[in-house]
């Protein structure tokens, strides 16, 4: 398991434009698998993504030239979340371009930099719990990469 990264505000806003790209590829690769479902099923053939490599044996001719362009495209979209988890991020959902960073709110308390595809900067923040709904504006706080520790003045 890989330690959590945190993000300062300027960390997370320099990866959008990264992100914005990435996530539009990803929306592409989804809208492609829902297509080849539908015209899968429609062949009369049901898709279960946990076993793709059976269901490819087993299909019948027809199907198995566009279940194997799924399992392909299934396989990317794996991938590219996997990528986007190995920059530190948080993939919240796909469909709706959301992704969350980890920060330290004041240097002390675990909160979450809000990002949404199609927003041109992070704005938002929620802590742990609350989630998209609970998202309340950047300006005014300070969000750290490392914890901060106070110390009593003498």
């Amino acid at each position: 398991m890989q330690r959590r990264r945190y993000f300062t505000l300027d960390e997370a806003n320099a990866l959008v434009p990264e992100l914005q790209a990435r996530l539009m590829g990803l929306l592409q690769v989804v809208g492609h698998l829902k297509r080849l479902r539908d015209r899968i099923e429609a062949a009369g053939f049901p898709i279960a993504p946990a076993g793709l490599e059976n269901q490819l044996d087993e299909a019948p001719p027809h199907v198995r030239r566009p279940l194997a362009h799924f399992r392909g495209l299934y396989e990317t979209m794996g991938d590219e979340l996997r990528a986007l988890e190995g920059m530190g991020v948080q993939v919240k959902d796909v469909e709706s371009g959301l992704v969350d960073f980890s920060t330290l709110r004041d240097g002390k308390e675990e909160a979450l930099l809000c990002w949404r595809i199609g927003e041109t900067r992070i704005a938002f923040w929620h802590d742990l719990e609350s989630g998209f709904r609970g998202r309340r504006p950047v300006v005014g706080e300070i969000f750290a990469a490392q914890r901060q520790e106070r110390h009593a003045k003498p």
